[in-house]
């Protein structure tokens, strides 16, 4: 596999594809939200199932449409959508150009979630310092209540269900492409290790004290 691949257009398209994953979690949340549901737990549970499902397609169906051709199967319809792919088989070549891909958002949804909480750690900084009028002083502040003021000035919640999906999604590549491709058990090893590490500690000094969850959902991910 040539280093121009994996940090050139494969990179790219890794970094692509953990953007959309990102923005479909915040949109199925949002969903689910609107749904009112009887109880967190309950909406957690079908965020963290949806948010799975929906960013292993995303995932998958990106990395294996994106090089695929179905001449093969002689449809005009099929040749006219995907016109530009050139592997028809899971072959080699196949493996040698969307591995790289793969490999690149295995390697970003490592990182990913900590850059995301890096710019809304920024964010909520930014909001304090405006709040604040662009001083130092946490006796000058905006809000008209309490709880405005305490509600700026905590962390934000802590999205279990996120995390769960994601953990859900290293492991669904890894095992459908690590046959082909080994060096994804590695990579799905230093994720845990990053992610398990970055949430304790997260969870400690950033986050809200997250909510009572019942066991449905640790069950339900197992």
């Amino acid at each position: 596999m040539d280093s121009y691949g994996l940090f050139g257009a494969g990179w790219l398209a890794g970094f692509m594809i953990s953007l959309l994953n990102s923005i479909l979690k915040v949109a199925v949340e949002k969903t689910v939200k609107s749904l009112k549901l009887h109880t967190v737990s309950e909406e957690a549970n079908l965020s963290m199932l949806l948010i799975f499902f929906a960013q292993l397609i995303n995932t998958v169906a990106f990395a294996v449409l994106k090089n695929a051709n179905f001449r093969d199967f002689e449809s005009p319809i099929l040749d006219s959508l995907f016109s530009t792919g050139h592997e028809s088989d899971f072959n080699q070549s196949w493996y040698e150009k969307v591995g790289q891909d793969i490999i690149a958002v295995m390697i970003w949804n490592i990182w990913f979630p900590l850059f995301e909480t890096f710019v809304s750690y920024l964010q909520s900084h930014l909001y304090r310092l405006l709040d604040r009028n662009l001083t130092s002083n946490p006796l000058i502040t905006q809000q008209e209540s309490i709880l405005d003021y305490v509600e700026l000035y905590s962390g934000p919640e802590f999205d279990l269900q996120a995390c769960y999906s994601a953990m859900l999604l290293t492991i669904s590549i890894t095992f459908i492409f690590g046959a082909a491709m080994p060096i994804l058990f590695p990579i799905a090893l230093i994720h845990f290790t990053v992610t398990t590490v970055s949430q304790r500690l997260l969870v400690i000094y950033y986050y809200k004290e997250p909510p009572s969850f019942d066991e449905k959902m640790t069950l339900r991910c197992v």
